[in-house]
């Protein structure tokens, strides 16, 4: 079994790197006018721009049907490069959210952040600035919750945080698919090792 990465998939890595490179570099967090949620905004219209957000949506949504590995090779190199976790959750719900929000995440227009553990009657939620949508992954099941959210601060300076107390969350879709589950936590994976 040959577990190399084939021609495509090393042309995939190539070009999102040296797109990254270009407009991503490390060395916009050394900046004193660092802004995050500026940052995250360009980055997540540049990434739907260049389809990167509905990667692996389905077709009817704008998406490209790309496969897991493709998926995963892309998210390798948007960890490398520090991009916003609102980019895998967008990938995410795009694939869990109705055909109508699913093409306007994969168009950058509805962004989604990510939810971590709930602490004492609120709701985090990590990456996206703006917006009110963010993705709830729980075992096997995926929620897209919609909230209304107030910044929080975040230990790390590259990722914007916003809470919500649980009342005023609402659930827009649920997935209990273990198939979406399982290509989330590979993705997550595949940033993580970029992040490495």
């Amino acid at each position: 079994m040959d577990l190399t990465l084939q021609a495509d998939e090393t042309q995939i890595a190539a070009m999102a790197s040296e797109m990254l490179a270009s407009e991503a570099g490390l060395d916009r967090w050394f900046r004193e006018d660092a802004d995050v949620a500026a940052e995250e905004r360009r980055l997540r219209a540049l990434a739907a721009e260049l389809g990167w957000i509905g990667f692996g949506a389905p077709a009817e949504v704008g998406g490209s049907e790309a496969s897991i590995v493709e998926e995963a090779v892309l998210f390798r190199e948007v960890g490398r490069f520090l991009a916003p976790l609102s980019l895998l959750a967008g990938a995410t719900a795009a694939r869990v959210a109705g055909p109508e929000l699913a093409a306007r995440i994969v168009a950058g227009e509805a962004p989604v952040g990510l939810v971590v553990p709930r602490d004492a009657g609120r709701l985090w939620r990590l990456g996206s600035g703006d917006g009110a949508l963010a993705l709830q992954v729980e075992g096997e099941r995926l929620t897209l919750l919609e909230a209304d959210w107030t910044v929080a601060t975040c230990l790390d300076p590259t990722t914007a945080a916003q809470c919500a107390s649980l009342t005023s969350v609402r659930i827009v879709a649920e997935a209990d698919r273990p198939d979406e589950a399982r290509r989330f936590g590979l993705l997550a994976a595949a940033q993580q090792l970029g992040l490495a």
